[in-house]
């Protein structure tokens, strides 16, 4: 089995795709987030990653508006990730208590603005630490700082301080439909990857199929499934395989 995480990425209240975060460089999906999210629901799609693009660009704590929809769409039956604009432990104790699945978290945890033991003290296993790596170090900061550590540096580290869930994102393919980044995935220790969610670049049902095959919990998908190149039933396959 792969958990498929389609991506709301709303931005002015918008679904887009921005390619490699490149507000410059973005597509437009739909103008209205909680209907795109009715839409892939009815779809047979229960996985839904909804980031709050406008909070991680600017730097603010996540909206209202984004944990309102993500609320609305657990509601309806989703199973709802939220990420973006993290940024505090009220951040944090705000998602959670919007009855979202899981919460991504990142750059509040490497600039230190949340300790590791407070954030995994509010649930563990609803907990993502992110990895935005660019030539293998991860990131944060909007892709702009570096943490010094090479993702199996920073999964060991993180594993052992409580994490039990990941999400690596290849920030180089983000959003570029080019396709799994094959030297990425295979430098990941094979003991790391059942707790790995992986977005960078998925195109088709052959990278979910190889992300499966080497052991990942999941992936991210936006661009290829909402321009067709991942149908529903792609996604439904590799839920039951």
């Amino acid at each position: 089995m792969l958990e498929v995480h389609v991506a709301i990425d709303i931005y002015r209240r918008m679904v887009v795709r921005m390619i490699r975060g490149d507000p410059r460089n973005m597509i437009i999906y739909s103008r209205d987030p909680f209907e795109k999210g009715v839409e892939i629901l009815n779809a047979d799609i229960k996985r839904i990653h909804i980031v709050d693009l406008e909070a991680a660009i600017n730097r603010k704590s996540i909206g209202p508006y984004t944990l309102e929809i993500a609320r609305r769409l657990k509601e309806i039956g989703g199973y709802i990730t939220v990420a973006g604009g993290i940024k505090s432990i009220e951040d944090l104790n705000a998602a959670l208590e919007a009855g979202v699945d899981r919460v991504v978290i990142g750059t509040s945890i490497y600039r230190g603005e949340i300790g590791v033991e407070d954030a995994l003290a509010l649930g563990g296993n609803r907990i993502v630490l992110a990895c935005d790596i660019r030539d293998r170090y991860v990131t944060h900061s909007g892709w702009i700082a570096g943490t010094g550590l090479r993702v199996e540096e920073a999964l060991e580290k993180y594993s052992r301080a409580g994490f039990k869930l990941f999400l690596v994102t290849v920030v180089e393919r983000d959003g570029t439909m080019s396709g799994v980044d094959l030297e990425v995935i295979s430098i990941i220790p094979r003991v790391y990857r059942p707790h790995i969610i992986y977005s960078g670049g998925v195109s088709s049902k052959k990278d979910l199929d190889v992300l499966r095959r080497m052991g990942f919990r999941g992936s991210i998908v936006g661009r290829s499934y909402y321009e067709g190149l991942l149908s529903p039933g792609d996604i439904a396959y590799m839920e039951d395989r």
